[in-house]
C-alpha cells in the first residue's frame, strides 16, 4: 500500500465511526427563601442639646434602612419612654414627636408632618411600604421634644425603632 492510499484509508475510518454517545442528566433546582427583615442606621443616642427655655427642640435627622424579603410590606414605629433625671423629674413621651422628612418612593408617612407619641406604652407609626428595594430603603427621621418647664438637669429616656413585615 502506498502513503498517500494508507492516510485516505484513515480518514475514511475516523469519519464514518460512529458518534460519541450522549447522556442527558435532569436535576430539580431548589431554594428555599427566608422572610427577613432589617433595620440600620438608628443612632446610639440622640441628643437634643442643653435647653434653657422651654419650647420645641428638633434634634438633627438620621437616616434609618429597612429591607426585607417580605412581599407584603413593612412598617416602621418607634416606642418612646418617659425621659426622667436624676432629681427625679419627668419629660412625659408625649413631648416627642418624630417627623419623616424624606423616604424611598412607596413610602407612606403615616402623619403629614409630625408624628406625636400619645404616651410611653403606644408605638407610634411613622410609615408603612409595599415592599423595599434591593438595597434596601433610606428614611430620614427628625426627632423633636417639646421641653416642658422642668427642674433643670440630664434627662433620659428610650426610643425603640421596629421594623416589622405586614
Amino acid at each position: 500500500m502506498r502513503p498517500a492510499t494508507i492516510l485516505l484509508s484513515a480518514a475514511l475510518l475516523l469519519m464514518s465511526a460512529a458518534p460519541a454517545a450522549a447522556v442527558d442528566g435532569t436535576s430539580t433546582t431548589t431554594v428555599g427563601v427566608a422572610a427577613s427583615i432589617s433595620l440600620s442606621g438608628i443612632p446610639a443616642t440622640i441628643s437634643y442639646g442643653t435647653n434653657r427655655v422651654a419650647g420645641d427642640t428638633p434634634t438633627a435627622p438620621f437616616t434609618a434602612t429597612v429591607t426585607t424579603t417580605n412581599l407584603l410590606g413593612y412598617s416602621l414605629t418607634v416606642l418612646t419612654s418617659d425621659m426622667t433625671s436624676e432629681a427625679g423629674g419627668t419629660i412625659a413621651a408625649s413631648a416627642t414627636s418624630y417627623a419623616v422628612s424624606s423616604a424611598a418612593t412607596g413610602f407612606v408617612t403615616a402623619c403629614a408632618v409630625s408624628c406625636p407619641v400619645v404616651d410611653a406604652s403606644t408605638p407610634v407609626v411613622l410609615g408603612t411600604k409595599p415592599t423595599s428595594a434591593i438595597g434596601g430603603d433610606a428614611i430620614s427621621v427628625t426627632p423633636k421634644l417639646t421641653v416642658p418647664s422642668v427642674a433643670s438637669g440630664t434627662y433620659t429616656g428610650t426610643a425603640v425603632f421596629t421594623a416589622s413585615t405586614l
